[in-house]
């Protein structure tokens, strides 16, 4: 019998590079889509499909538990992937329950469910009604930023010849760095905020949960939860009076712009945030003193949102795009 696979002859498995990932909206909870999937950049992903077993309670002479059976499946896992214009735009989306309207998105309550795509050899993955639980944007000195999802999904199907159309392919300009990237943060209040030494913007529903019917092992729904944004910030600490302005902060409008060094990125606003739990770090002998506190999204913004992501882009930027993403060829806008 020959053997026509990719490990054919000199492989003893397949190589993660070539497992691409591609997402797409479903028409209905874990129906196949039958629109174009987006390729995705991402750094890493773990994912798993998990079994939930019953044991009948009965007596038995010998004393040994008696044979399971699988009562459930469950998927969840992570996504992981570094921040560039335009790259997570579709798991924005995803985490907000929204769609992009002239380059904004904020959260809103639209249920939405996906199907995620994974090249595995000649065949493809399928793991339908996915949903994205919660989305973190983490910027820290000296790394690139990054943006991790942690997802919930119904089932996996393998199919081993697919004739869906091809991926678009994913936007195609540089990670940002925390070194290379313009950072501004504004905070509530006449707070300060100074250097900025890390950030993390967290938002999504935690208690989105996959929902069961009687008489099948799947999902047939999903639980949305409900909706909320927070985060992490650190900043050097410039003396007694930016502490105190911490500490006696009331709510007020917070803001996030991370642009790469050509003027693309993405601008973060909180219209209403709260500073909660200020608090002094100190590493080591010698190192200058950190205040850390956390945010908290409160509802009732103005904007009808908790949190809104807008697309930042230079004043001349002009290009194509495609369900108002933009599509890039070797890290360079095309325009037209």
């Amino acid at each position: 019998m020959s053997d026509t696979r990719q490990t054919a002859g000199w492989a003893a498995g397949l190589l993660c590079d070539r497992s691409a990932f591609a997402i797409a909206a479903e028409p209905s909870y874990g129906a196949m889509p039958s629109s174009f999937y987006q390729q995705l950049r991402l750094s890493g992903v773990n994912l798993a499909l998990s079994q939930d077993r019953a044991w009948p309670e009965e007596r038995n002479p010998r004393a040994e538990r008696a044979g399971g059976v699988t009562t459930g499946l469950a998927g969840s896992g992570m996504l992981n992937g570094l921040l560039s214009f335009g790259s997570p735009n579709v798991l924005l989306a995803a985490a907000l329950g929204s769609v992009w309207q002239n380059g904004t998105i904020s959260n809103d309550t639209m249920r939405r469910s996906w199907t995620l795509r994974q090249r595995l050899g000649e065949g493809w993955l399928y793991r339908q009604g996915l949903v994205i639980r919660r989305l973190t944007l983490n910027i820290v000195q000296g790394g690139f930023a990054e943006v991790a999802c942690d997802v919930i999904y119904a089932r996996e199907v393998i199919i081993p010849d697919d004739e869906a159309a091809a991926d678009d392919p994913p936007p195609s300009r540089m990670p940002m760095h925390s070194s290379r990237a313009h950072i501004t943060l504004s905070l509530p209040g006449l707070v300060d905020p100074g250097v900025l030494r890390s950030i993390s913007i967290i938002f999504g529903r935690d208690d989105a949960a996959l929902d069961y019917g009687a008489g099948s092992l799947l999902a047939n729904d999903i639980r949305p939860g409900l909706f909320a944004a927070m985060g992490s910030i650190e900043v050097m600490l410039r003396g007694h009076d930016a502490y105190a302005a911490l500490q006696s902060a009331a709510a007020g409008p917070l803001s996030l712009t991370v642009t790469d060094q050509d003027g693309y990125g993405y601008a973060i606003t909180i219209p209403r945030a709260v500073i909660c739990n200020p608090r002094l770090n100190a590493s080591s002998r010698g190192a200058i003193l950190i205040a850390a506190f956390d945010i908290e999204a409160l509802p009732g913004g103005s904007q009808g949102g908790m949190i809104s992501v807008s697309m930042l882009q230079p004043d001349d930027y002009r290009l194509i795009s495609v369900n108002q993403e933009p599509i890039l060829n070797n890290n360079q806008t095309i325009s037209p």
